[in-house]
């Protein structure tokens, strides 16, 4: 009831403002700061391949999408914008792409040229993305 007051501004000063409101926001703040400082925040993975100019472009479209969703009046223009910086994040992400399987092909050539079968299968299903390599067979 009384962070009420004080939020809707019925509250004239810090005489009005009662002792439980000043410890409940005392609290709070507390909590969050002591949980920011601690935990931090959880940062988003990305693939390997992605380099940090696509990233870059990544938060420029996300920043072009929440324009978009602000302002209801220039919407026509930003639409126009982030369409623009969309399409270039999903040329630069194929651009990402094809260059670390290249370079995952050559480096991986030289197993397949020796012979080495295992070596070949395994580079196979890294680059399928559904392989999780064994620590080891467990003996019991």
């Amino acid at each position: 009831m009384a962070i009420r007051q004080i939020k809707s501004g019925k509250a004239a000063g810090p005489d009005n403002i009662p002792a439980e409101a000043i410890k409940a926001d005392g609290i709070k703040e507390a909590i969050t700061s002591t949980c920011h400082e601690v935990l931090r925040h959880k940062k988003h993975h990305h693939k390997g391949w992605i380099t940090v100019d696509t990233l870059d472009k990544i938060d420029e479209r996300r920043n072009k999408k929440a324009a978009i969703n602000i302002r209801r009046t220039e919407k026509a223009k930003k639409q126009v914008e982030h369409t623009a910086v969309n399409k270039q994040v999903k040329r630069i992400i194929r651009i990402d792409k094809r260059k670390y399987v290249e370079d995952f092909a050559v480096t991986e050539e030289k197993p397949a040229s020796g012979g080495n079968i295992r070596q070949m299968y395994i580079a196979t299903k890294k680059l399928v993305g559904n392989y999780l390599q064994q620590e080891g067979i467990v003996e019991s």
